[in-house]
């Protein structure tokens, strides 16, 4: 079988080229098929699965073109892509949602990050499976706690989603006191 990744480098895709021999046309590559409309329908024909990954951004007629010329078609996502707009502190109008919407619909088995972005999928795909995002354990690792009575927090975001750990700060400066 021959798969072709697309859209990013992370999860599925990335296991893919390593361990199959993957094509990758996604932005690491240098070359990133989706930008070059011409090319979609002549490279997806060449491959058996063509995985779409973390992508929103695709219109119409390229999820069409992908569709039309692909054999299988997997869209592979960890982050709440539906909702980009917040990433970049912009009102939230659905634009994103439409275009997530648009691409699940044109695939035939979704990858999601966890079960929170799967709940988006199961009414439209058929086959949607949970891979949760890894954590490079060699590269971070809970710290030894030599006081157990101290509690760390951590938080993993985008600028767009500060203010709703800047609406928690009254909370944690009172937790901080016990």
């Amino acid at each position: 079988m021959k798969y072709m990744v697309t859209g990013g480098n992370r999860g599925l895709g990335l296991a893919l080229c390593k361990h199959f021999g993957a094509d990758s046309y996604s932005r690491g590559t240098g070359y990133d098929i989706t930008k070059d409309i011409d090319a979609i329908a002549k490279i997806s024909t060449d491959y058996d699965v063509v995985i779409i990954q973390k992508k929103t951004s695709l219109n119409a007629v390229e999820l069409f073109l992908i569709r039309k010329f692909s054999h299988k078609i997997i869209y592979d996502f960890d982050d709440a892509t539906m909702f980009h707009e917040l990433e970049h502190r912009k009102p939230l109008i659905g634009k994103n949602f439409k275009k997530f919407l648009n691409t699940i619909n044109i695939a035939d088995i979704v990858v999601a990050g966890n079960d929170f972005l799967a709940s988006f999928c199961k009414s439209n795909v058929g086959d949607v499976y949970k891979l949760p995002t890894p954590v490079n354990t060699d590269k971070y690792f809970p710290l030894k706690k030599e006081d157990k009575r101290i509690v760390s927090l951590g938080w993993i975001g985008v600028p767009g989603s500060i203010g709703h750990l800047e609406k928690l700060l009254p909370i944690l400066k009172n937790l901080s006191k016990y």
